[in-house]
């Protein structure tokens, strides 16, 4: 059984429907447990973890990127904050197709098709022609200067 304390910061300790502690327990599924043993399960689970730890090692060594290992992961507070520059926006996904490539493909044509028609209503907008449609799924537009918009598909 392992029990957790609820983190001051992260919830508002005045609403009770968070409670000061929670229990939980982490057991090993039946399937594995049936088909190889307890202990069994536990070493091969081990095994792979250490396999899957030495792969990610050698892909950031070639890449030339830093790895943590498990015991530094542990030491590390769960509060820190990641010290690396970003530029802002620069990695923010329209969308994620898991590694459907068909998915993807049709994704991208959808958006491609909503930038080429907004683009255009909103360069009629711009030349005074306060008729023009708008794709659906325009927000900005619509909300803050009343412009019209195409339904749904």
């Amino acid at each position: 059984m392992i029990r957790v304390k609820r983190p001051d910061y992260y919830f508002d300790p005045k609403n009770p429907k968070w409670p000061e502690y929670i229990e939980f327990e982490i057991t090993m599924p039946g399937c594995l447990e049936a088909k190889h043993g307890g202990d069994e399960a536990r070493r091969l689970i081990a095994v792979r973890v250490k396999e899957l730890e030495q792969e990610a090692l050698a892909e950031s060594k070639e890449r030339g990127i830093p790895f943590k290992g498990a015991r530094r992961v542990m030491r590390t507070p769960h509060t820190a904050r990641a010290r690396s520059y970003e530029v802002f926006g620069k990695v923010n996904p329209r969308f994620s197709a898991a590694g459907d490539l068909e998915l993807a493909r049709n994704k991208i044509a959808d958006d491609r098709k909503f930038d080429a028609d907004y683009d255009a209503a909103l360069a009629r907008w711009t030349a005074g022609d306060r008729r023009v449609r708008f794709p659906h799924g325009t927000w900005w537009m619509r909300v803050h200067h009343g412009a019209r918009c195409r339904p749904p598909p």
